[in-house]
């Protein structure tokens, strides 16, 4: 059975705004017997949204540790309980599996990389150039999902997955992904008040954090050598990414 490992990132009040499409994630998981990590730690990282650039660090780090497949879903998806096995609904001759959003670009939302000389390098590549800006047609304003779409057009062992897997944009498909990601589907997402409140707490939280961070140490603000304490700090407090 090939190992292979599931996670989602939940920091920044993230873990309890989208409480519920977590634990969907730990229920698919665990039919399937899949390992799973949902990190929830640390509570806040003067990174912001730019976070979201970890899940790539992490990939690599699982792959290179000798996961046989990574499994990505961002913390505001919802997996169906009748989902399939995705590896069973994809052409595993491939290495990097990603469906197209509302923009119809790649959506980094949800994404499976299979161990292999070829989807290493690409991540290796796409973390290398992470400070460099981009044409429009890629570029998506913050975070690793202009990188990705751009470095990924013109990969050869890329396969577009089908909509269901990273719905962010159609209420009325039988979706297996239903991501609650800003656009369309984000109206959509229901959540309880008391989750909600605790979630803007954090929000202005984490704003005070942030600029009081950035004030005791300004070169904080860049993001290269935050991203790989963050890194290392996550895979300490998280020794599954490195034991499959």
């Amino acid at each position: 059975m090939p190992k292979t490992l599931i996670f989602s990132i939940a920091v920044n009040g993230y873990n309890l705004q989208y409480s519920a499409n977590l634990k969907s994630i730990v229920q698919y998981a665990d039919r399937l017997n899949f390992s799973r990590v949902i990190v929830t730690r640390p509570h806040f990282t003067a990174l912001g949204m730019e976070v979201a650039w970890l899940k790539l660090s992490l990939i690599l780090a699982a792959l290179r540790a000798g996961y046989d497949w990574v499994i990505f879903v961002d913390a505001d998806a919802a997996i169906a309980t009748e989902a399939p096995n995705i590896l069973e609904c994809i052409d595993t001759r491939k290495a990097f599996f990603a469906a197209h959003g509302y923009s119809a670009r790649i959506n980094s939302g949800v994404m499976v990389f299979k161990r292999c000389t070829e989807s290493i390098q690409l991540l290796e590549t796409i973390l290398r150039h992470r400070n460099m800006s981009l044409p429009a047609q890629d570029d998506v304003g913050w975070g690793e999902n202009g990188h990705v779409i751009h470095f990924s057009r013109q990969f050869p062992l890329l396969e577009i997955l089908d909509q269901r897997w990273n719905n962010n944009s159609d209420p009325e498909l039988r979706d297996y992904i239903r991501h609650y990601s800003a656009g369309p589907m984000r109206r959509h997402f229901k959540v309880s008040w008391p989750a909600r409140l605790a979630y803007i707490l954090c929000h202005y939280g984490l704003a005070a954090y942030t600029r009081l961070n950035h004030f005791i140490c300004p070169a904080s603000a860049s993001l290269s050598p935050q991203l790989a304490t963050l890194t290392a700090s996550t895979l300490h407090r998280y020794p599954l990414f490195q034991t499959p």
